[in-house]
């Protein structure tokens, strides 16, 4: 009996110890937690974000899923201009703590800064009704009434510049003249693309937008097909809150093959898409164009391509928790030509989607269109019909908030019932994206 006893007092003796330094561990841990946390609000008030960003860290470390330190860390990452962490973090206490005023104040300030002003709107409306804090009520308010008065005066911009490097394994395929000298087939080139957004107006629920954008290849071997293109292009839209929008655009462009003018482009296109449900969206789509083509040394019959052409799509699109979109898109395409031969009709089926991360998307599109054309092929004497296949996959990675990485992957397969038609084609793609403005 005494033996039992002694082992009984040991044991009680052990669970007293454990529950000492388990008390004291927490207690720690609580401190370490408290002060992290000042040090990080701290900081965000004297404007040093990064620094409060480590602190919260730590504070995280301490305390994970901790909804004041996630707060303080998304608006940390907001005034440092890392909107899309900061949206994502935000996001995420919200979800946790739906009625958190200050979280869906920042969370509008952040759409705000990323051009979302709609969304933005509701944000502090919700900011307004739920805020415990009479000041953030009432800068939320002042940022609705701002927002509904500043669009009268809005200008907006953008500026981009993207500079790439493709790997492409059939360079020369140019379904204008199948008996050109296909050279070298496999070749390296080196694009630059810039492209400029202007919007002069946008007043209740009309915007009006004007743009251009400027291509450039250089091949290391075929530079008979290093391409150049000018685009100009004009819009005009109208939407009606979130539910329903229209927009009309024009497009003048001129594309230039190995010095010589390729090409001018003429197309006007009408778009109307409704929004219902939780991120469903549908729309049509038409568009009437005329390509004037030009012959020259390596493009000799291109000419005969010279047509108008029209196109009527349907698209789905829908959604999933602002984190993955899915869209199918049907389409019609019909086409004249100044030689018969060229002339076709073409049905065209895509599904494409995405997945997001906080700095990262992941893209994927597959395509199939079936071509038939209205006249035989010269010499051939048999009508060409063919089918194509593409798919693709791209990558991009925000570096930081203007500043971009993408890689690609493209593959086609047209399967034509005339040889000389018949290739498979695959773009492999590297590339850095800047851009500035809204």
């Amino acid at each position: 009996m005494e033996q039992r006893a002694t082992v009984m007092r040991g044991r009680i003796f052990c669970i007293i110890v454990f529950l000492v330094l388990f008390s004291g561990l927490c207690a720690a841990s609580e401190k370490e937690y408290e002060i992290a946390l000042t040090k990080g609000i701290y900081a965000i008030e004297t404007g040093d974000y990064r620094e409060a960003l480590e602190y919260l860290a730590v504070a995280l470390d301490a305390k994970p899923g901790d909804r004041v330190a996630l707060l303080a860390s998304g608006i940390a990452h907001s005034r440092a201009g890392d909107l899309e962490e900061a949206r994502d973090i935000l996001e995420g206490v919200i979800e946790q703590d739906p009625a958190n005023g200050r979280a869906w104040y920042e969370l509008g300030i952040v759409l705000q800064k990323l051009g979302q002003r709609d969304a933005a709107v509701e944000c502090f409306a919700e900011a307004g009704r739920t805020g415990s804090e009479e000041s953030v009520r009432k800068a939320a308010l002042s940022y609705i009434a701002l927002a509904a008065g500043g669009r009268e005066k809005e200008r907006s911009y953008s500026l981009g510049l993207l500079l790439g490097m493709q790997y492409d394994t059939n360079t020369t395929v140019e379904p204008s003249n199948p008996a050109l000298d296909r050279g070298d087939e496999e070749d390296f080139r080196t694009i630059i693309l810039l492209d400029a957004l202007w919007s002069p107006m946008r007043r209740g629920g009309m915007e009006l937008e004007t743009g251009y954008r400027y291509y450039r290849s250089f091949h290391s071997e075929n530079s008979d097909f290093d391409l150049g293109q000018h685009t100009l292009y004009l819009k005009a839209g109208y939407g009606s809150g979130k539910a329903a929008g229209l927009d009309i655009q024009y497009r003048l462009a001129y594309t230039d093959a190995g010095g010589d003018l390729y090409a001018s482009i003429h197309d006007i296109m009408l778009d109307a898409g409704v929004e219902y449900g939780e991120g469903m969206e549908t729309g049509i789509n038409y568009a009437h164009g005329f390509r004037k083509y030009f012959d020259s040394r390596p493009f000799r019959d291109n000419s005969l391509r010279s047509g108008g052409s029209d196109s009527v799509a349907v698209r789905q699109k829908a959604e999933i928790k602002g984190m993955a979109s899915l869209a199918l898109e049907y389409a019609y395409e019909w086409t004249s030509a100044e030689a018969g031969f060229w002339e076709y009709a073409a049905h065209r089926g895509v599904l494409g989607g995405d997945v997001r991360g906080r700095r990262w998307r992941l893209g994927a599109e597959v395509s199939y269109e079936d071509r038939r054309y209205d006249e035989p092929f010269p010499v051939l004497n048999e009508r060409r019909h063919d089918r194509v296949q593409e798919y693709s996959l791209n990558f991009s990675w925000v570096l930081t908030r203007h500043v971009r990485l993408g890689i690609s992957e493209l593959f086609v397969i047209n399967a034509s019932n005339l040889e000389r038609f018949d290739y498979d084609r695959s773009i492999t793609g590297l590339y850095l994206t800047g851009r500035l403005g809204q």
